[in-house]
């Protein structure tokens, strides 16, 4: 085993609107920041989550965040978030004027 795709970390939404919301399986969430922070997910708290990836790393296995930026639930309002352009490893874009801007 080379990788290890983690299914959503994220807290699902519990009003039974949806399947996924049903089954409470990471898909249907209403905020995408609560990895465990409060009450455990199915991973655990976050910090469990967090050991589960280092103790992947440490065995030289890759880990795959199944992320799901579309499917959120019951979200009481718009939500604002500041963005960074970055090319495909994750660094910033120095050509870019888009840095920190709120989106």
């Amino acid at each position: 085993i080379t990788s290890f795709q983690l299914a959503p970390q994220y807290r699902s939404s519990t009003d039974t609107s949806f399947l996924d919301s049903i089954i409470q399986n990471g898909y249907a969430f209403t905020d995408r920041y609560d990895l465990g922070y409060g009450t455990p997910t199915k991973y655990g708290t976050v910090d469990q989550l967090r050991d589960a990836i280092k103790a992947l790393h440490a065995n030289g296995i890759q880990a795959i965040a199944d992320w799901v930026p579309d499917q959120i639930y019951n979200l009481p309002g718009q939500e604002l978030a500041t963005v960074t352009r970055t090319n495909s490893y994750g660094d910033k874009d120095t050509n870019s004027d888009i840095d920190q801007s709120l989106y």
